[in-house]
């Protein structure tokens, strides 16, 4: 039994060693957003970063966060799964509660949309991932 157990911890760090940090951080906030999901929460940008030890202030926060997020959004479209980083909102502004121009830019490319359509996507796609992970904390 010991050998076994040694082959498969040799094989998950042979995994990690060949991700990047910036796929192990992807994961980590793609948990993370599926954990928000069951819970039928939101997180904003700041407290998002920090769970994920990330700058969480200005641009670092953006140059930081952005890129991550863009790879969980392209691993939720390519596994048929509701878009998870809308629950990734904004805390202030006119726009409070809804997410940031990056999404906007890669769930709906090119378009010019109001804050009324916003909110109604974002409400929309809220409850897909809701309803879905919903299910799944519950088995």
């Amino acid at each position: 039994m010991e050998a076994n157990e040694t082959t498969r911890q040799a094989t998950l760090h042979e995994t990690l060693e060949v991700l990047s940090i910036r796929q192990l951080k992807a994961l980590l906030c793609f948990q993370t957003l599926q954990m928000m999901a069951t819970r039928k929460q939101t997180v904003n940008y700041e407290t998002l970063a920090i769970m994920l030890g990330m700058p969480s202030q200005g641009n670092a926060l953006a140059s930081a966060i952005s890129p991550v997020l863009y790879d969980v959004f392209n691993f939720c479209v390519e596994a048929k799964l509701p878009h998870l980083t809308v629950l990734v909102v904004r805390k202030s502004g006119r726009d409070r509660d809804l997410p940031g121009p990056g999404f906007w830019k890669v769930y709906r490319p090119g378009e010019e949309l109001t804050l009324l359509q916003k909110v109604e996507f974002t409400e929309e796609e809220t409850a897909k991932c809701f309803r879905l992970f919903e299910k799944l904390g519950a088995s």
